[in-house]
């Protein structure tokens, strides 16, 4: 889409996007850019089409694993930010469903603000922790705040293949990010772009994920 709103720029400002070398009139140029603007935006809307099939099976999917009591991507509020504790709990059952959960870890799991977590969430939420997927922050989990990519790519990445180091040479989750990506979870997502990784993720990209990861663990 990038290259899409570029053209478009370029096209407002009467820039020539092509040297006098390879088009010999103002004419030419405008019908190159016009082509290669509908070929952009053919290739756009196919993207926005696949995507939004795959979230309509995604969100099927974990609705019928019991990740989601919601089963259409508008019921699920798909282009919504989800809370720590709300993401803890879809990831917390997929692990369990693909027997991934392995041995409980030595973190401290009491969390001061545990009371701000949906009620009926606690225990889930707490067994996340017990089970290494989540940690907490100075003795809180957090459980009101948006989860970002970053953290849903280490989440993801501690339930599949353990922890990794984090990178001191640039973003914190930098090698979670390239194993879930190496992996080709991410693929077409916003999660895919490093750039991405502190930016609040959806809840239709958690569901694509959760879909990609049953399917290929099953």
């Amino acid at each position: 889409m990038k290259k899409v709103l570029a053209i478009i720029t370029a096209l407002m400002l009467g820039v020539g996007m092509f040297s006098p070398a390879l088009a010999a009139t103002k004419e030419q140029q405008l019908q190159e850019i016009l082509q290669l603007l509908d070929s952009e935006l053919a290739n756009w809307e196919s993207t926005q089409t696949n995507n939004s099939e795959e979230l309509a099976d995604a969100v099927t999917t974990i609705y019928n694993l019991g990740i989601t009591k919601y089963s259409t991507p508008s019921t699920y509020m798909a282009t919504n930010a989800i809370r720590r504790d709300e993401a803890a709990t879809m990831f917390y059952r997929l692990a369990n469903k693909l027997d991934l959960l392995g041995s409980t870890s030595s973190n401290s799991c009491t969390f001061s603000d545990i009371s701000q977590a949906h009620s009926d969430l606690v225990d889930i939420v707490v067994n996340s922790c017990k089970y290494g997927l989540f940690k907490g922050d100075n003795g809180k989990f957090l459980p009101t705040s948006s989860i970002t990519n970053a953290q849903a790519l280490t989440v993801l990445t501690r339930m599949l293949d353990g922890t990794k180091s984090e990178n001191t040479g640039g973003h914190w989750a930098l090698n979670y990010y390239n194993y879930m990506k190496g992996e080709w979870y991410t693929t077409s997502l916003a999660a895919n772009s490093s750039s991405n990784l502190d930016r609040t993720i959806t809840r239709g990209d958690i569901a694509i994920m959760l879909a990609r990861i049953y399917e290929e663990n099953k």
